[in-house]
């Protein structure tokens, strides 16, 4: 809640194909993220926005996925 409290609301993350190259299923041949792939990038994102930090995510819907 510290962040909260000093007016952090957000946080910026850069998500690359890099991150998940070398996991299996992660991305199809042209190098873009498959739905597993955007799984993967989800954990990693769930992992570094913790509870503590006062930040919520937002989870998406197989609907907003495939716009």
């Amino acid at each position: 809640m510290a962040a909260r409290k000093d007016g952090v609301t957000f946080f910026k993350m850069d998500i690359m194909p890099s991150m998940i190259r070398n996991r299996p299923g992660g991305l199809n041949t042209r190098g873009v993220a498959t739905a597993k792939g955007l799984e993967m990038y989800g954990e990693h994102i769930q992992r570094c926005a913790t509870p503590s930090a006062g930040i919520s995510l937002w989870r998406p819907t197989t609907s907003a996925l495939s716009m």
